[in-house]
């Protein structure tokens, strides 16, 4: 069903209220009387109760009495009747339900009322929803006595007492609202339908969700990413806690269990998350109105030390910086500053300094490239007019590209100039701590759209996989039921995805470990089992530094059976030889299979104390080179290497290609419930894996439905010639093809450009390229058509088929650089889309063609389109039936 279905709920030209029974009639009867001083501008019907006097609510005995079908209808009763009024309503055609029943439902009734609703193309919000608020459609059907007032944030929410509070809140801060919807226990109707929807609506301006649990969690995020690249979204997550069981066998998935799953998967998707009901809603004011800082540096004007230090404390809690001042900038302030004043951040202001010099100081901080963003405090102190100095802010702030926030602290007149600051659109805060916070939000939003809009380089050269080998070590495992696999077996499992692992010998005997550091030629480290009941999988270093196998055999002797678990008889005692080394750098990554999310990955700080250290960062799979630089910059580790170039020349380059392949080997195998790596770094050899384990158990998924964002499907690649002679490859677009497509872009006449876009653009923008090239492989797919050569790749077309996910039609558009038109390219690749469709249970596909645009309305009737007029003259709507297509019918091969 389409998004746009949801219009019915939140613009109705009708709406009915149901009260069955005498405990939910109260209730129906606040809704009735909300409605109608709304002034809501279509017809309200009581069905089954009495009309509140004085109201323009039309009593009926039945829905069958109104006669056509209403669009919107609100279950006022108890669980025990909500089937017979659920039945009722989709008899009727309802458009929507809301079913605002609050106690506990009976095992088995969710699921009969979700199919009830599927089967009779019902939406339906609930149960335990508080209602649905449209201020633009006039709409209170909410107990709420209060109307929210028209604006442009939209809020959704599970809680009936958040929905209450942010109406408060809203009239308090003289805040208009979009929408508020009270989602209830969302048994039908999820976020990601409401996101879809309200990203698409002109009257929102930024998306605020609060959430304790987030059903199908894919297509949230599917949703939340394409909505978080035109407008902010704000979550308040709760129940961090959660109730299950924690199972990781690792030191790394115990870290990734401890908390942080769900902010990795939140940044992902370009979203801010807040950790209380009024940061969500200050938030929200913050990204929709206010400049974004491009960097961490905050300048603090203030008239008192104390909030000064204050605001430097909350900055460093939250990883943020003073901005250090240049020379320019300085000799600005010291141009208005008394001589006995600092030059210095934070910017200490004299109490007899009037309200033009602090204008004066702004204007210079306002003007100095190295500042991101402002806080001004003010203090009540003998001597300063705090209402003068608002409006001397305000009065400088008519052009302000960078973020600016306000403390107004104490006194009588600290409300008349707080009111001057908010009417000129700045924030203004009780606290520092509270201004900074707000602040580091903004900060946030800006590093994760630029995460969204970021297109990565190439990886240096092509790594090699062995996946029949992976497959192989894998299955094993799940034979026996899923199990640990050793250090021998974890590092073959990871020299098949071609990451550097330390050369290792296995050896069952103390005879064949002497034979094994003989041979290496090289001091070695002798591993084995731990002594009592330490795991066979977890192997202990036993000795170092040891040269020649006579030596191994005198530690061996030294040891003693117990600990090398060669005194054990069942077979689980093994030694591990490898070559000694005196590691530069160890860090360690890991991987988790959470419960809801899927895999989440982990790299962060190694060594002994690694179990201790809070330096990590987390991320979800499947990554790129730039997701997985910007997963390792949250780590203070990996930021000293950038800064530093340590440990060597490429080192950070190094990594994040094998924090890729990490990410590969994670991708490809849903059976990988958890890994631990240990990297270390000589300057002899790199980085290498010198200790492993996995955890592998049988899954019922299969590759990729493990992931909760779908990665690049190498299913649709395929080769194929054109009628010209074209030796062609077909794939789906990836982000590393920025540059590719720009040159493509290139070759295009303004006459290709203006049939393609309707529009004379001469050059891709950087957002437009990360639109086209980092794409939810979900909800759209882009193939491109790839000619290789000797000289290297480029592309000679693309073709995108878009649309909501799971969506029966999707639109599609075909462009083919001005140099290869003709010759069938265009053909390819629009064969290949409909192969495509069918494939994902598309059942139709079609696009606005321009009618001069002839070559591609021949291209359309080639593969069997119907021409349908639209509204505009210029353009025809071109439509294939996919799933009319025949098992065997041959798609188009560009002759």
């Amino acid at each position: 069903m389409s998004i746009w279905d949801l219009h019915r709920i939140f613009f109705p030209s009708s709406v009915a209220v149901l009260g069955a029974d005498e405990a939910a009639g109260p209730l129906a009867g606040r809704i009735l009387k909300n409605m109608s001083s709304a002034h809501f501008r279509g017809r309200i019907y009581a069905v089954g109760i009495e009309s509140p006097a004085g109201t323009n609510v039309e009593a009926v005995a039945d829905l069958a009495e109104i006669g056509q079908p209403v669009d919107l209808a609100i279950l006022s009763t108890t669980n025990l009747r909500l089937p017979a009024a659920l039945e009722k309503c989709c008899r009727a055609g309802v458009g929507g339900v809301v079913a605002l029943a609050r106690e506990r439902r009976p095992a088995g009734l969710d699921e009969k009322l979700a199919g009830m609703a599927r089967a009779a193309g019902v939406r339906l919000i609930g149960p335990r929803s508080w209602g649905v608020v449209s201020p633009w459609a006039g709409l209170n059907a909410a107990p709420g006595e209060r109307m929210a007032i028209q604006g442009r944030l939209a809020v959704m929410s599970q809680s009936a007492a958040v929905c209450a509070g942010i109406v408060d809140l809203s009239l308090r801060r003289r805040v208009g609202l979009s929408f508020l919807i009270g989602l209830g226990d969302m048994i039908d109707m999820d976020p990601s339908e409401v996101i879809d929807y309200l990203a698409s609506h002109f009257r929102v301006g930024a998306i605020l969700i609060h959430l304790e649990s987030i059903p199908r969690l894919r297509r949230f995020m599917s949703s939340a990413r394409a909505a978080a690249r035109i407008k902010p979204i704000v979550i308040l997550k709760t129940n961090r806690t959660g109730r299950e069981n924690r199972t990781a066998r690792t030191g790394a998935g115990g870290l990734i269990e401890q908390g942080g799953s769900y902010d990795a998967a939140f940044k992902r998707a370009g979203i801010i998350r807040v950790e209380t009901v009024e940061e969500l809603f200050d938030c929200g004011m913050l990204v929709g109105n206010q400049p974004r800082p491009l960097g961490p540096g905050l300048a603090v004007m203030t008239n008192v030390r104390s909030p000064g230090i204050m605001a430097v404390d909350a900055l460093a809690r939250r990883g943020l910086v003073l901005a250090e001042l240049d020379p320019g900038t300085v000799n600005g302030l010291a141009s208005v500053l008394p001589p006995s004043c600092d030059r210095k951040n934070p910017i200490v202001i004299r109490a007899e300094m009037g309200p033009a010099r602090w204008g004066r100081l702004l204007e210079i901080c306002l003007g100095a490239r190295e500042i991101n963003g402002i806080l001004i405090i003010l203090s009540p102190r003998f001597l300063v007019d705090a209402v003068a100095v608002a409006k001397r802010i305000s009065e400088s702030l008519i052009r302000k590209a960078i973020p600016v926030f306000t403390v107004w602290m104490g006194g009588e007149d600290r409300d008349e100039g707080r009111g001057i600051l908010e009417a000129a659109g700045l924030p203004t805060y009780d606290s520092p701590e509270r201004a900074v916070e707000a602040f580091a939000y903004l900060y946030d939003f800006e590093k994760n759209q630029a995460m969204l809009r970021e297109t990565p380089g190439t990886l240096p050269g092509t790594f090699r996989t062995d996946r029949d080998r992976a497959r192989a070590i894998i299955d094993v495992a799940c034979r026996e039921g899923g199990r640990m696999i050793g250090e021998p077996e974890s590092l073959d499992l990871l020299a098949c995805y071609d990451i550097p692992v330390l050369p290792s010998g296995r050896a069952g005997s103390a005879d064949e470990a002497a034979a094994l550091a003989s041979a290496m030629g090289r001091p070695v480290t002798l591993k084995g089992p731990g002594p009592g009941p330490s795991p066979a999988f977890r192997l202990h270093r036993l000795a170092a530094g040891l040269r020649g196998g006579e030596e191994v055999l005198a530690a061996l002797a030294r040891i003693g059976p117990d600990f090398t678990g060669q005194g054990s008889g069942d077979g689980s005692g093994y030694l591990l030889v490898q070559p000694d080394q005196t590691p530069d750098l160890m860090l360690r990554v890991g991987c988790l299979n959470v419960p809801g999310l899927g895999p989440v990955m982990m790299f962060g700080q190694g060594g002994v104390r690694a179990e201790a250290s809070t330096d990590q960062a987390l991320g979800l799979p499947p990554l790129n080179q730039s997701l997985a630089r910007r997963m390792m910059e949250q780590t203070r580790i990996f930021r000293l290497m950038t800064e530093t170039a340590w440990p060597g020349p490429g080192a950070s380059e190094e990594l994040e290609a094998l924090l890729v392949r990490f990410s590969h080997l994670v991708t490809d195998f849903a059976e990988l419930a958890e890994m631990e790596a240990a990297l270390q770094w000589t300057g002899e050899s790199g980085f290498v894996v010198s200790e492993a384990v996995c955890f592998v158990r049988p899954s019922d998924e299969v590759s990729p439905g493990h992931l909760i964002i779908r990665p690049y499907p190498d299913e649709y690649e395929t080769r194929a010639a054109t009628k010209g002679g074209l030796e062609l490859f077909l794939r789906p677009v990836k982000p590393e093809d920025a540059s590719m497509l720009q040159a493509l872009w290139a070759t295009l006449s303004p006459k290709t450009v203006y049939y393609r876009f309707s529009t004379s653009a001469k050059e891709l923008t950087a957002d437009l390229l990360a639109r086209y090239t980092q794409i939810d492989y979900d909800r759209e797919i882009v193939m491109v058509a790839i000619e290789e050569a000797q000289a290297g790749e480029r592309m000679l077309g693309v073709a995108r088929l878009s649309g909501e996910a799971g969506a029966a039609s999707s639109e599609f558009a075909v462009i083919v650089g001005d140099p290869w038109q003709g010759q069938g390219v265009g053909a390819l690749l629009l064969g290949r889309l409909v192969d495509i469709a069918a494939r994902r249970h598309i059942r139709k596909i079609w696009g606005l063609v321009l009618r001069e645009n002839r070559s591609m309305l021949e291209l359309a009737r080639g593969i069997g389109c119907t021409m349908f007029p639209t509204d505009d003259p210029t353009q025809v709507e071109v439509g294939l039936d996919v799933s009319a297509r025949k098992d065997g019918t041959p798609t188009p091969n560009g002759s």
